[in-house]
């Protein structure tokens, strides 16, 4: 981000001129390049030696399709707008209501305007480490400030709508929005944060927001954001990125971030990063604070906060990192912190997904399915996707979520039209999973389908089927081969199936689709087992016989039994032995005789 001190010109002028489930999508578009986006769903690369490319991950996905698909909220329009601030800036009470399309209906109330060292997630930073207030900066009724340069008094800081300027690097990537689209503060230096509630209504009935957060313009040195949520946890979606980054974002250090940024605070710098590490962290930083400006808490590492409430500060230079895309599930109330020497902005969106319902261990699968008109969606089955969402803390069902939502577009008879018997045989090293699908007004789209047939909890790469190609609607096949390793006492397996219109979105189980729709379920299992009748030397005395239970040894003439046998593949053998009889002569007194 440029500053105005120093480029000698004001860069507020330059803005001014220049199934399923809802997924209510914020997009804070606050420092990145856009080129090439492409979203994944909790994808972690915690501890890879190629983290520094893990962005290369995220390529080839239709940005134009997703960029259809979003409906982006417009805040000239001043129909929808209620109760602004003076001079048009935000103030507690803002309310942000309209419909976007059909049925849906979103609401934004602004309900916080403080910055992050207001906030308790900054205190409790602050007591754990036993950070006394005076020292950590720490106001519970601080207010938004233009804080740089610090050698001047702060004074007021407002948040403002405008247009996307010469420095929104969202517009110089693609993401070009008409309209006053981006939140930003009213001038360089700002010291600032807006907490907003987020509402979304589906015909009439109301739904919680799932939030997508990224930075729309370049984060450096002098620029820090923090994103927090009161939802599910953040989980990296996708890396923003152009034909010049060089790696994945990085941390913020201690000397980048703390020294110029908190002023005399310097110590006590580390209160604005995140310490807490988690199975989803990609990016971290040892020993923080190490070099010139090492403060008394330096021994810490600082990680992204992906796998937390809280994400960032993180750092996106244009050009050289990629921009990481967040989310969180089932939010109610978002905030965002802006420490900078610059000015930052966001931009908000919505857009609605269909997603599958199988156990967290299988990783999210994700379709937009914006009913705006843009995009004609392909379908699997005989109905089309629709918008289905949790409700507060309902109890998810694994595999049948869906089925019990809005309309009935999931499960086994909707995907094969009915009558159709999906069971599988173990024995045998092929399946096929017959489908049916429509392709909508494309002249193609593309499906795929996984079975988890080590029922391990995830559906590894060799649990693929073969990608087919709908170009009508009608009925298709996925086709398994070399099928092995499933557990002798499986009931039933997991299975995922997917449709898109690019053939690029259907190619893992967990990217996120910017078309179609996602359908998981379970199929029934058939293993045949064969029951044995055999003497004590092993030979045969009655035909063995294969099905789908094993068979009571019953009796067999001129024998006893001796013992049940079961191998490792659920087979039984029934051993008998020989019954011996012996003949006795004896005279009418019992005397034996013999001759």
């Amino acid at each position: 981000m440029r500053l105005l001190n120093k480029k000698l010109r004001s860069k507020t002028t330059d803005f001014m001129n220049s199934k399923i489930l809802i997924y209510v999508f914020v997009l804070l578009l606050l420092f990145s390049p856009i080129i090439g986006l492409i979203s994944k769903t909790t994808l972690s690369f915690a501890g890879d030696a190629n983290v520094d490319d893990s962005f290369k991950d995220y390529a080839g996905k239709n940005m134009e399709r997703f960029i259809n698909q979003t409906i982006w909220l417009d805040f000239s329009d001043t129909n929808a707008i209620k109760n602004m601030g003076p001079n048009d800036s935000f103030q507690v009470g803002t309310v942000f209501e309209k419909e976007l399309s059909p049925g849906f209906v979103v609401r934004l109330e602004v309900t916080a305007l403080k910055p992050f060292n207001a906030t308790q997630i900054y205190k409790d930073r602050a007591d754990a480490l036993g950070v006394p207030d005076d020292v950590s900066n720490y106001s519970p009724t601080a207010t938004n400030i233009k804080k740089f340069p610090i050698d001047e008094d702060p004074v007021p800081m407002d948040i403002i709508m405008v247009e996307q300027g010469g420095y929104s690097n969202s517009k110089n990537y693609g993401l070009d929005i008409p309209g006053k689209t981006t939140i930003a503060s009213r001038e360089n230096g700002g010291n600032v944060g807006i907490e907003f509630k987020v509402e979304a209504k589906l015909d009439g009935q109301v739904i919680p927001a799932n939030i997508l957060m990224l930075d729309g313009e370049e984060c450096k040195a002098d620029e820090s954001i923090i994103m927090t949520t009161d939802g599910e946890p953040w989980e990296l979606v996708a890396h923003l990125f152009n034909d010049q980054t060089e790696k994945t974002y990085e941390m913020a250090t201690y000397e980048t971030k703390a020294r110029d940024n908190v002023g005399p605070m310097t110590d006590e710098g580390v209160l604005w990063f995140n310490t807490e590490e988690t199975e989803s962290t990609l990016r971290s930083k040892e020993n923080f604070g190490d070099g010139n400006y090492k403060g008394k808490h330096g021994d810490l590492t600082v990680h992204d906060g992906l796998g937390t409430q809280v994400f960032g500060p993180v750092l996106t230079q244009m050009n050289k990192y990629s921009v990481p895309l967040v989310m969180s599930k089932n939010a109610n109330n978002v905030g965002v912190y802006i420490l900078t020497e610059g000015i930052q902005s966001a931009m908000i969106g919505f857009v609605i997904i269909d997603t599958g319902d199988a156990p967290e261990s299988y990783g999210t699968a994700e379709h937009v399915i914006s009913n705006n008109g843009k995009v004609s969606q392909p379908y699997l089955g005989t109905v089309q996707a629709d918008a289905n969402f949790k409700e507060g803390n309902d109890d998810k069902s694994p595999w049948t979520y869906d089925d019990d939502q809005t309309n009935a577009d999931e499960g086994i008879d909707q995907l094969t039209g009915g009558g159709v018997d999906l069971t599988y045989n173990v024995d045998s090293p092929t399946y096929e999973l017959k489908f049916k699908a429509n392709p909508g007004e494309n002249p193609e789209a593309f499906a795929r389908g996984w079975v988890d047939f080590n029922n391990n909890g995830k559906f590894d790469d060799n649990e693929a089927s073969d990608i087919v190609t709908i170009n009508s609607e009608g009925d298709y096949v996925f086709s398994f081969k070399d099928i092995s390793g499933v557990p002798k006492d499986v009931e039933k397996l997991g299975v995922r199936t997917r449709i898109a219109i690019d053939r690029v979105d259907i190619e893992s189980p967990n990217i996120a689709a910017y078309s179609g729709e996602v359908e998981d379920f379970q199929i029934p299992v058939y293993r045949e087992y064969t029951t044995n009748w055999v003497d004590e030397d092993g030979n045969v005395l009655a035909p063995p016989v294969t099905d789908e239970d094993t068979k009571e040894p019953g009796s067999i003439d001129g024998y006893t039994f001796v013992e049940t046998k079961t191998d490792d593949d659920g087979n039984v053998t029934h051993v008998f032995k020989k019954n011996e009889y012996t003949t006795n002569w004896v005279d009418e007194d019992g005397i034996p005789q013999t001759g």
